[in-house]
């Protein structure tokens, strides 16, 4: 009888794991212009112009994973605040404003390995890979064989950048013009509000199974 006991709770307790691994699984996250997301050990805050949805966001101790587009943002001194807010963010056009003071570094993974970009800033400038400065010509730069690229800029106020994948065949988009943007400064950075989401009928019907099977397994262990 004992021995029964055990297996019927393992069994319960397997499928419970299932269950809420699949629901977890199931849920994006939708973040808007009142979230605010920071990585845990930089002083960089990331703010959206419009409403996203990941089908995942993790926070690291220098970056925040968007979904598959890991995006670093650096400042040297490690004390001075980043505060970046993301307009557009795809394999072929990523676009941001930023504000900080010194140099900062920014890293951006999840574009296209090997392939050459361009990265220009809302002056007009393009950015010089090979002597890491800002320049009139069109110049580009190359991912890496993981699909990260970086770059620097030490000059501010607020600048506009945009990533556009580069093609040589054609014209290269003009980069719309980045709005006017006040960032809240880094100290008052407001909570992360719950995730939007649509009803998730799919996490409810996982829910109800749940519930079912620990009422079917107390049932069963009480006999």
């Amino acid at each position: 009888m004992k021995a029964r006991r055990t297996r019927i709770t393992l069994m319960a307790t397997t499928l419970l794991l299932y269950i809420l691994a699949l629901a977890t699984a199931s849920a994006d996250v939708t973040v808007n212009e009142n979230t605010s997301i920071s990585p845990l050990a930089v002083n960089t805050t990331f703010y959206f112009a419009t409403t996203f949805t990941f089908s995942y966001i993790d926070i690291y101790d220098d970056h925040v994973d968007f979904g598959g587009f890991d995006f670093y943002a650096i400042p040297s001194p490690a004390t001075n605040p980043v505060n970046i807010t993301l307009s557009k963010l795809t394999q072929t056009d990523s676009r941001f404003t930023a504000n900080s003071l010194g140099e900062v570094t920014f890293t951006i993974g999840g574009l296209q390995p090997d392939f050459t970009y361009l990265i220009q800033r809302s002056d007009g400038l393009y950015y010089d890979s090979k002597h890491n400065s800002w320049t009139t010509e069109k110049t580009t730069a190359l991912t890496n064989h993981s699909g990260y690229i970086s770059f620097t800029n030490s000059q501010w106020s607020e600048k506009g950048f945009t990533i556009t994948l580069y093609n040589p065949g054609g014209e290269v988009p003009t980069p719309t013009p980045q709005p006017t943007l006040t960032p809240t400064p880094a100290p008052t950075i407001p909570p992360i509000p719950p995730p939007e989401h649509e009803p998730d009928y799919k996490l409810y019907f996982t829910i109800a199974v749940a519930i079912v099977t620990l009422a079917a397994t107390a049932y069963l262990l009480r006999k």
